[in-house]
């Protein structure tokens, strides 16, 4: 039993170990990003950055579990079966990524301007406000990023999924430490959105689209 057994694991490892490291760099930047704030700003700054964070993760759980992943086994499908309408597919799931986001983003304004200001009543959290605006950018963008992921992971493209969160994960480190250093809890908030900008730049030159028209028979599907 215990061989068997130990030839599953090393099968599934194999199949799974390119979307485990992917993981792995996506989570590594995002707590590298908390452990810069607390050590070039201190735990008050970092308070108030993890607060505003924990909004902008909640909502992107909702988007990615409500319109990201319900794409995924369409995409899987139309791109295995070679469909041509694929693209059009895709295109309709990254519009209604952008407004579900950009709906949420608009509603979240508000409401966390009345929970910060009437509600909580910190003066830190009331000072650096301004900075939340500039995270819903950010959560509207790396809301689009998935959705290309998603198509990535339809074309069997998982080492180009892995390679781009390694590029991203030391862009990343390396742009929010000079930011961060430069312009403190702004710096972060700015850094966020310039590296999802930089990201799906690179995703759009890795060629989103006609690449299953060029591969078909090496491509194996979901």
């Amino acid at each position: 039993m215990t061989l068997p057994l130990m030839q599953w694991v090393r099968q599934e490892f194999k199949v799974s170990r390119i979307i485990y490291a992917n993981g792995m760099a996506h989570s590594a930047s995002q707590y590298m990003n908390h452990f810069l704030v607390t050590l070039f700003l201190g735990l008050e700054l970092t308070g108030v950055y993890v607060f505003f964070q924990q909004a902008i993760s909640a909502m992107y759980n909702l988007v990615l579990t409500g319109v990201i992943q319900m794409a995924r086994p369409k995409l899987v499908k139309a791109v295995k079966q070679a469909s041509e309408n694929y693209t059009q597919l895709h295109k309709h799931y990254v519009k209604r990524t952008l407004l579900v986001s950009i709906g949420m983003a608009l509603c979240a304004l508000p409401c966390m301007y009345v929970i910060v200001f009437y509600l909580l009543q910190k003066p830190l959290s009331k000072e650096w406000f301004a900075i939340f605006p500039i995270m819903l950018l950010y959560f509207v963008l790396v809301c689009q990023k998935e959705m290309n992921n998603v198509l990535f992971y339809s074309q069997h493209r998982d080492s180009l999924i892995l390679k781009l969160s390694i590029i991203s994960a030391l862009v990343y480190i390396g742009l929010n430490t000079g930011l961060i250093l430069s312009f403190g809890l702004w710096g972060c908030a700015v850094g966020l959105v310039m590296i999802m900008v930089i990201d799906i730049v690179l995703q759009r030159r890795s060629q989103l689209y006609g690449y299953e028209h060029n591969d078909k028979v090496a491509m194996t599907g979901r």
